[in-house]
């Protein structure tokens, strides 16, 4: 079947439909704002803009990692500072209970002043946030001391935990940013006796000492509590250390956040002043063709032909 329109309609009806396709290109780029939102779009384009997608989503990984792991810092931080306090308060008490006007029974009572002290270094131990116990490792659902006046160390060690999870940084380093009370309160020797270091043993060594009134006690417990103050300020250097690691990491990939989302947005974010201009081009050639066309007359051979009678 041989077609009936000539080849001047058929080129006026192609021109037509290419302006009306980039108009729908363009009003579609303005109300979304992308130049790509669907393969069809850019198929060249759709493997790298998928790698973006996932370098962005692998990134907000990292920064959340991070930002939990700069909330707990500060947290352990925060114990640990306190924690130290504590020790010198009970340096003070030892260095008090020294004096030649203390008595038996004024020691008692400073006892009892350590014996509070270490209810506040258990409950340090025992810090935490979000329902979870910062210092209890791979165990952060329970707390691993509790206090036990009787026992040689002033504590119960209920468990023994290990902190062995790892913060995910930039450039795919993997790093620690948590200790367990076992190791910041209470390190052992290779026996498992309380070290020189062991804040607890420290403070129960005077609470005890102080309740005996037993003088040499006392002055061994000011070495004992120095030890240990000097032990915890080093278990705070390292979580201020691991506090810069994190938010060097965090600098990072918030900036590198920036640099993944721009090339995204350059490879798939519309031009709105070239698209509104395309619009506005299109709009005006479509009216001028159709005009244009209107004015072309419509006669055939048969409007020329005289009529017969």
């Amino acid at each position: 079947m041989l077609s009936t329109i000539s080849p001047a309609a058929q080129q006026f009806v192609n021109s037509i439909n290419n302006v009306q396709t980039q108009m729908a290109v363009a009003e579609q780029q303005i109300s979304t704002g992308l130049k790509v939102s669907q393969p069809s779009d850019a198929p060249d384009q759709i493997s790298p803009i998928l790698q973006l997608h996932s370098a962005i989503q692998q990134n907000q990984d990292i920064q959340n990692g991070l930002n939990s792991a700069t909330t707990t810092l500060q947290a352990s931080d925060t114990a640990l500072s306190s924690a130290i306090n504590l020790l010198q308060s009970a340096s003070v008490i030892a260095s008090q209970a020294t004096g030649t006007s203390q008595t038996a029974d004024t020691r008692t009572i400073l006892a009892q002043n350590v014996q509070t002290i270490m209810e506040q270094m258990v409950a340090a131990s025992s810090t935490t946030m979000g329902g979870n116990y910062i210092f209890s490792g791979d165990q952060p659902g329970t707390p691993l001391y509790q206090l036990d006046l009787a026992a040689p160390t002033g504590v119960d060690r209920l468990q023994v935990s290990n902190a062995t999870s790892l913060v995910q940084g930039t450039g795919g380093a993997q790093y620690s940013t948590s200790l367990s009370s076992n190791v910041i309160f209470d390190p052992r020797n290779a026996d498992d006796t309380p070290s020189s270091n062991n804040t607890f043993a420290a403070l129960n060594g005077l609470r005890v000492a102080l309740l005996a009134n037993d003088t040499a006690g006392i002055t061994n417990s000011v070495a004992a509590l120095n030890s240990a103050s000097t032990y915890m300020n080093s278990q705070l250097a390292f979580y201020g250390q691991a506090e810069d690691r994190v938010s060097s990491d965090l600098n990072q990939a918030q900036s590198a956040s920036v640099q993944l989302q721009t090339q995204l947005s350059s490879m798939t974010d519309a031009d709105m002043t070239q698209a509104m201009t395309a619009l506005t081009q299109g709009t005006t050639q479509l009216q001028a063709a159709l005009s244009a066309r209107a004015r072309i007359p419509n006669t055939s051979l048969f409007d020329v032909l005289p009529l017969t009678t």
